[in-house]
């Protein structure tokens, strides 16, 4: 039975700020190293991959991953952040006073028409989906790290769920350096969360 363990990277400055990071390539801080080596001592030592989405902060928490684990780490593109658009490097309240034209939560919540630069739900679902069927697929027996983001994960969640699309944002984003693991049972079949996010250290 194929595993995925999906792990999201450790903090940067604009975590910590509680900003939008999006596709905004930013370095882990001080606590994010910290959190990479810990999520890194926790591990399973039998992973056969190590997948990074390609910006720097998941690049480099897989770092970490792979000095322990002694698998290279492979760039897949499907795994990168939403592309948050307008809001990106902006808090809550000031993506809302800057652009008030237009309805801020609705079009972080969109699934097919987003507007000013902000992915569309349903293009982040489709392209997590189509990723995890393959590497579900045609690895079977194996387990594969995949260090990605906050909003990936939510996506992963849900596709492991039977929620309908208005219940989407029931996942909550996972917090920095914490993992799940998902499986699918027989080829094709329903995926399966194995369990609830944990903690690094």
């Amino acid at each position: 039975m194929a595993k995925l363990l999906f792990c999201r990277h450790g903090e940067t400055e604009l975590n910590r700020l509680k900003r939008f990071q999006g596709r905004l390539d930013q370095p882990l801080n001080e606590a994010g190293r910290m959190q990479a080596d810990a999520l890194a001592a926790h591990i399973p030592r039998d992973v056969s991959r190590i997948l990074s989405s390609p910006l720097l902060r998941a690049k480099q928490t897989a770092d970490r991953l792979s000095h322990i684990a002694g698998r290279p780490v492979e760039i897949e593109h499907a795994f990168i952040e939403r592309d948050f658009g307008f809001c990106e490097g902006l808090t809550w309240p000031e993506a809302n006073a800057i652009h008030p034209h237009l309805t801020f939560a609705s079009a972080l919540e969109s699934w097919d028409s987003a507007g000013d630069g902000v992915e569309p739900i349903r293009a982040v679902v489709r392209r997590v989906a189509s990723a995890m069927s393959m590497l579900l697929d045609d690895h079977r027996d194996e387990r594969i790290v995949v260090v990605t983001h906050g909003f990936v994960i939510v996506a992963v969640q849900w596709l492991a769920s039977s929620l309908s699309e208005d219940d989407f944002f029931t996942h909550r984003m996972i917090d920095n350096a914490q993992w799940l693991e998902v499986t699918r049972p027989a080829p094709g079949g329903n995926l399966h969360r194995a369990n609830v996010p944990l903690r690094a250290g």
